[in-house]
């Protein structure tokens, strides 16, 4: 049927597919079904309008289910409805902390142009600190980096200020950190490397052992070098931070490459 693309009879079976909306989100939440309404878009402009409205209805419970998001993500794509953006938008901070949500919200960023995306990029930059937290939030704060604006590197890297050390910590978390290190961003290297040279030498030697935290520490050293901030290297290496583990860092697993940038630089 799809096939014939008969403009009649695909209307009245478009109607009839959405005329339930349980029965449409138990469609769409389908893997097959999900494939099968994906293929229904594009095919005309008054199809297209039904399966629009019937996504705007239970427009939250597609967004987070598992092959139902790939329908709102497609009716997006084929429109470019200010309507699915706006939801979006005043939805963004229940997607981003949902694990399904979170995937469909990366990809209305992606695929929105820059006014739009900006906005979204706002949202997530003004909550980046509880965001960061969340297994699913942090995801959505990665992908805001990965645009590399540094106006919303910056607003990410003020907002995280007080939590490097402990995001350090975190496997995901550290994955923050290290794109903000890597930005390029001046303002926020001298954030993330100020905490962490403010943080006891203790408590940096701890970070430098630990499974995530010591590729942060790598990161901060091999980026204040090529960078040329003498100030923030050494003052992580100076007296009373690193330099005094230097050899139980040389022993250990995680600490060992940090003790090679320390001695390749102070020899």
């Amino acid at each position: 049927m799809i096939l014939r693309n008969n403009g009649g009879e695909l209307h009245r079976f478009v109607s009839k597919l959405t005329s339930e909306s349980d029965y449409f989100v138990e469609i769409v939440s389908d893997r097959e079904g999900s494939k099968r309404v994906r293929r229904l878009f594009g095919k005309s402009q008054e199809t297209d309008e039904i399966l629009l409205n019937a996504i705007v209805r239970r427009f939250i419970d597609i967004m987070t289910g598992k092959y139902s998001y790939l329908v709102a993500i497609t009716a997006f794509k084929v429109s470019e409805s200010f309507e699915l953006v706006s939801l979006t938008l005043r939805d963004a901070l229940y997607f981003a902390s949902d694990k399904i949500g979170c995937i469909a919200l990366n990809q209305i960023i992606t695929e929105s142009n820059d006014i739009f995306r900006y906005e979204f990029f706002y949202e997530i930059s003004e909550n980046a600190d509880w965001l960061s937290m969340d297994d699913s939030g942090n995801f959505v704060v990665q992908h805001v980096l990965n645009f590399h604006d540094l106006e919303y590197t910056n607003l990410v890297a003020f907002r995280l200020y007080g939590y490097y050390v402990e995001l350090s910590s975190q496997r995901r978390g550290s994955y923050i950190v290290e794109k903000i290190l890597e930005s390029g961003s001046m303002i926020a290297l001298d954030l993330v490397v100020s905490e962490l040279m403010e943080c006891g030498g203790f408590t940096l030697w701890r970070l430098a052992q630990d499974a995530f935290g010591n590729y942060v520490v790598q990161k901060a050293l091999r980026v204040t070098r090529r960078q040329g901030r003498v100030d923030l290297f050494f003052g992580l290496v100076k007296k009373f931070k690193l330099l005094p583990f230097l050899d139980l860092l040389r022993r250990s697993h995680h600490g060992r490459n940090i003790a090679a940038i320390i001695d390749s630089t102070i020899v």
